[in-house]
């Protein structure tokens, strides 16, 4: 073997840079992987391996082992790679990017040196109704790179997950849709003014769906200052409805609590942002599975639940004697959401078993089972009651759990 693990592992920054960045790169200078195992992804040149990454079950890089046909020179130019692209000193940039709120937006607001939330400029279109995806400019920081390729994804990755935290702690806001691509078919024109003939006739149409930023460049190297748009409304209890006076408004505790997240340990930045995704990817399937909707909520709370391991096991079952998902499920949200009433005692209960039944196949809500119309049913009226719980309870526990969290590590404040 020409190349030792150890010396490998140093020559190519192995704890150093990025664990991502590094796979990224090492399978773009060899071209191909085979995942052998859930825990190894072999990197193979012509018909042998070059080089082995070993991940533990979590899914985290914790080695590089040197293949029997690895070369001096093909790991002295992959090192060269590493040094060029991975380890210069990253450069500070700004991602732009648009999102949507369940209110209208007007004003600015902004957190440090990291995050401008502003409203549109007067000249671009706006939703013709209140109950609508309504846009805003979202302008996030970021550490780029030198090289263009570590550059570019640095500027997806970071602030689309930064985005995605602001949707868990901003009610009603909501991420465009990820693959800019995608088509659909559209009734036109649903809203438009009546022209000089009279209202124009319906037609339909293959659009691509999205929000267009025109002449607002997408990368940018400092935020944009508030110059003289009115600062955001903000309130301790934001409001969860919608009437004509109301704009988007940001909660008091939004500095503090974006704070928190960065006082995370790296581990549970990621279990938050996986929570977050499953909140937003509830709203985001509401209107095609409201059963799945329904899953999505339960799933933001059970990542974050600490399964124990270790746990003594049942000499004639082998099941482990230890509290169940069920039971720890039900102490998370008793502890993050507490129950106020009898009735909500009741309905905290009902959250993981009827999951449970959706999950096994057992249950549908009735929207989606019987009328695909959300009626004024015993059912229904019962299963959307339940809804909004779940919905209440299962985000309210995660920033409840966000907060206790960074209150045991007693960490100082982001720049």
């Amino acid at each position: 073997m020409v190349v030792e693990r150890g010396e490998l592992e140093r020559r190519l920054g192995f704890q150093v840079v990025d664990d991502d960045e590094l796979r990224d790169l090492l399978l773009t200078a060899i071209g191909r992987a085979v995942g052998t195992s859930k825990t190894r992804l072999d990197l193979p040149g012509d018909g042998s391996v070059l080089l082995t990454l070993v991940y533990d079950k979590r899914g985290k890089l914790i080695g590089i082992e040197p293949g029997s046909h690895l070369t001096e020179e093909f790991a002295s130019r992959l090192e060269s790679e590493v040094a060029a692209k991975l380890m210069p000193a990253p450069v500070s940039r700004v991602r732009i990017m648009g999102l949507f709120a369940a209110h209208p937006v007007t004003g600015y607001w902004r957190y440090r040196d990291r995050i401008v939330l502003r409203q549109v400029p007067d000249s671009f279109p706006q939703a013709p109704m209140l109950s609508a995806d309504h846009p805003l400019i979202c302008e996030i920081t970021y550490q780029g790179s030198v090289d263009s390729s570590v550059d570019m994804s640095r500027a997806e990755r970071e602030p689309r997950q930064l985005a995605l935290l602001l949707t868990l702690l901003v009610r009603g806001l909501k991420l465009p849709k990820h693959h800019q691509s995608q088509k659909a078919w559209a009734y036109l024109p649903p809203f438009t003014a009546n022209g000089p003939s009279g209202p124009p006739q319906p037609h339909s149409a293959y659009v691509q769906l999205g929000y267009n930023l025109r002449d607002v460049s997408a990368h940018s190297g400092v935020l944009t200052n508030q110059a003289d748009l009115p600062p955001m409304p903000t309130a301790e209890e934001p409001p969860n409805y919608i009437a004509p006076e109301l704009t988007l408004t940001l909660p008091e505790s939004l500095t503090e609590d974006l704070d928190r997240f960065f006082q995370l340990s790296p581990n549970d930045r990621r279990r938050l942002l996986r929570s977050a995704y499953w909140l937003h990817h509830s709203r985001e399937v509401f209107y095609h599975s409201t059963s799945a909707a329904y899953t999505a909520l339960v799933q933001s709370v059970e990542v974050l639940l600490d399964l124990p391991d270790g746990q003594p096991k049942c000499d004639q079952c082998k099941r482990s004697m230890g509290p169940g998902p069920t039971r720890m499920f039900m102490d998370f949200i008793s502890r993050y959401a507490p129950a106020q009433t009898a009735n909500e005692r009741s309905m905290h209960k009902d959250v993981y078993r009827i999951r449970s039944k959706i999950t096994h196949g057992e249950h549908l809500f009735a929207i989606d089972e019987e009328t695909g119309f959300m009626g004024g049913g015993q059912v229904q009226g019962w299963e959307r009651e339940q809804l909004g719980h779940a919905q209440k309870v299962c985000r309210t526990a995660v920033i409840g759990w966000l907060r206790d969290k960074s209150a045991e590590g007693h960490l100082s404040t982001p720049a």
